[in-house]
Parts: C-alpha cells; structure tokens; sequence
C-alpha cells in the first residue's frame, strides 16, 4: 500500500469518528413531545445512515483501487519474473552453445592432430615422407615431434644399412665367387695331381666357401625383401606346377636319405610369383629332409581356405616346442636340433618375408617328437583374370 492510499482510509476513519461525535443525545425530557422525540431520532439515524453510505462508498473506492493496483503488481511480478526466466534460460542456451562450440573446436583439432599422427605412424616404418610437423606445444604436438626425430634416425639407419649390404655385395661376395670359381677349375682340371689329402682339403674349402657365399645371398635377400626392392611378378599360376618344380629341386638330396615326398596337390590356381613360391617351397622342403629321418616320408597337400589356396608340408621328424613354434620364423633363429646342423637360421625369415610380400599367410603346428606341419597361403585365382 502506497502513503497517498494509507492517507486515503485514515481520512475516512477521521470523519467517522468525527460524525460520531457530532450526534447529539436525545434529550429524554419526560415533558417532550414523543413525536418529536421520533423526528429528532430520526433525522440523526438518516444523517448517520447518509454519512455511513459516504464513507462507504469512499472505502469501496480505496478498496477498488487497492484492488487494481495489486492486481498491477501481480502482473508486473509475473512479468518481471517471466522476463528474468528468460534471461536466465537464454544464458544457459548461450552458455550451451558457448561451450559446445569450444568443445568441438577442441575436439576438431584433437582429431585432427590424431589423424596426423596415425598417418605419420603409417608412413614411419614405409619410409614414407612424414606430414609436416604439428604446431603447439601440446602432448600431441611432442609425441609427433619424436615421429619425426625418429623418421630421421631411422632414415639414417636404413641408408647404413644399404652401405653395408652394398660393402657385402660387392667386397665379399666377389672375391668368394672368384675363389669358388677357383677351386672347382682346380677339382675339375688338377684332379689327377694332387693327393687324396690335398684333394680333401680342396672339398673342404669349396664347401665352406659356398656356405659363406649362401649366408651373405641370403643376408642380400632379406634386406631386399625388407626394404620392398625385391621385385615380385604375381601372375596366375597352377600351385600343382609350383609343387612339382619344388618336389623335383629336392628329389636329389631326399634321395641320399630315402625320404619319400608325396604329392597331394590340387589342381588350384593362385596369384604369385612362382620363382619365388618354389623357392618358399624348396626350403621348407629342405628343412622337413633335414629334420626326418631316414626312409620316413612328407607330404605336401592343398586345401581351399575361403579366398585362399593352402600348401602345406607335413612331415614326421624331430618336431617343435610352442616356443620354438613362436620363434621359427625370427631371422636367426634356431631351435636346439636346428644349431646342431647346417644352416644360419634365415631360411623360414626368407619364406616368411616372400609369404608376406604377395599378401599372404604362413605359419606352423607342431609338437615335439610328433612331427611339424608347415602352412603358406596365397590369394586364390580362380579366373583368367586372375
């Protein structure tokens, strides 16, 4: 209630108060007229009655007034209220928005810089060129940092590396070629000469020469298939064809044990290089004779594996642990039986390496004294197209 209306009701109260002052008692003069007595009651009961009904409806007005003037609050309460609603709705969208658009501009250059670093990492062990390097000084901005140091090391690894082969190429195998040369002039045309003795010697020189010689071609054939400069020519080719090509290459030394090799290839047709799957063929082959003992038998059999054709070679020797299993294929290395014979531990890293370069698979089960079976697989080519 404003002051003007407080005002208003205490004039109001005033006048009545002061009405009732105003009236005057009856007199009650036994002597007087009872018809006048009457008049006069009646005419002070009309002047109350008039002056009552005036501040009546003086009160009614205050009231009425009062009435619209709170029914104005109300509503500009409810006004004011449904605008600071809004305010505070509308913050709370801007400050939504505010924050959504950080979050996906942080988002976007967090995923951008991942996109970078997946690509770089991708590219890092192809000897591909890196992206450029990421600005910031954030943890992703150092972590592509150290791809690019490590680009750099790896780059200067690898050109050592192609020094050294090339120093093997061509200062080692060289000199053995000619010296090999040499000694087989010597055997074929000095045979009669020399002594049983001195002709010993000269097969004994001759063998260890050519087995330095197979270490360093095979050291030069990882590095080439390491490096993706071998050059493979997959055409569509009879895997029976391979098999039989193989089979003969080793025929010789199964003979000396009187091994068996049996053919149970299929007439199915896959994508490679047939060079060199006979040459992953002809050493598995090498090791299953190695590790079989005399007149025992292997087998070579083919299955179709989906989109795949499988060669395996069976055989019933000496076997593997589950370590060696996990291992065998790791250039260099050799199980127990395998250091007690002939051999560097680099034929299986070739198959492997070969196997890999045509997009295949190649892997091994075996347990000791039971024999091992040894597994390549290769894209099927079932067409003409091949």
């Amino acid at each position: 209630m404003s002051g003007r209306e407080y005002a208003e009701l205490t004039n109001i109260a005033d006048q009545y108060d002061h009405f009732l002052l105003e009236l005057k008692p009856v007199e009650t003069d036994a002597e007087l007229d009872p018809i006048v007595k009457f008049r006069s009651i009646r005419q002070q009961m009309r002047r109350l009655f008039a002056r009552v009904a005036v501040i009546a409806a003086q009160l009614r007005h205050t009231l009425d007034t009062q009435k619209v003037a709170l029914e104005d609050a109300r509503a500009q309460e409810k006004r004011t209220k449904s605008a600071v609603d809004n305010i505070v709705t509308g913050g709370m969208v801007a400050n939504l928005l505010i924050a959504s658009l950080l979050s996906f501009l942080f988002l976007r250059d967090i995923s951008r810089k991942l996109s970078a670093l997946v690509k770089n990492a991708e590219r890092l062990p192809k000897r591909l060129p890196l992206l450029e390097p990421l600005p910031g000084s954030d943890e992703l901005s150092y972590l592509d940092g150290a791809l690019h140091t490590a680009a750099d090391d790896l780059k200067k690894a690898f050109d050592h590396r192609a020094s050294l082969m090339q120093m093997v190429a061509h200062d080692l195998r060289s000199p053995l070629t000619s010296a090999q040369i040499s000694l087989d002039l010597i055997q074929a045309t000095e045979a009669d000469s020399l002594s049983a003795k001195s002709f010993q010697y000269i097969e004994k020189i001759g063998t260890n020469n050519r087995m330095v010689l197979d270490l360093i071609n095979d050291l030069l054939t990882v590095d080439a298939l390491e490096l993706g400069q071998m050059e493979i020519n997959p055409i569509r080719v009879s895997i029976k064809s391979i098999v039989a090509e193989a089979v003969t290459a080793m025929s010789g030394l199964a003979s000396i044990k009187k091994i068996e090799i049996a053919d149970f290839s299929a007439d199915e047709f896959v994508s490679a290089d047939a060079k060199r799957i006979v040459q992953v063929l002809i050493n598995l082959l090498t090791n299953a004779i190695k590790f079989s003992a005399n007149g025992s038998s292997i087998k070579i059999m083919t299955a179709c594996e989906g989109a795949f054709v499988e060669v395996a070679v069976v055989d019933r020797g000496v076997g593997m642990s589950t370590d060696d299993c996990r291992h065998v294929f790791d250039k260099f290395y050799q199980t127990a039986e395998g250091r007690c014979a002939d051999g560097f531990g680099l034929g299986l890293a070739i198959c492997k390496l070969i196997v890999t370069s045509h997009a295949g698979q190649i892997g091994v089960t075996s347990n000791p004294g039971q024999g091992s079976r040894f597994w390549f697989r290769l894209k099927a080519a079932r067409n003409s197209q091949g």
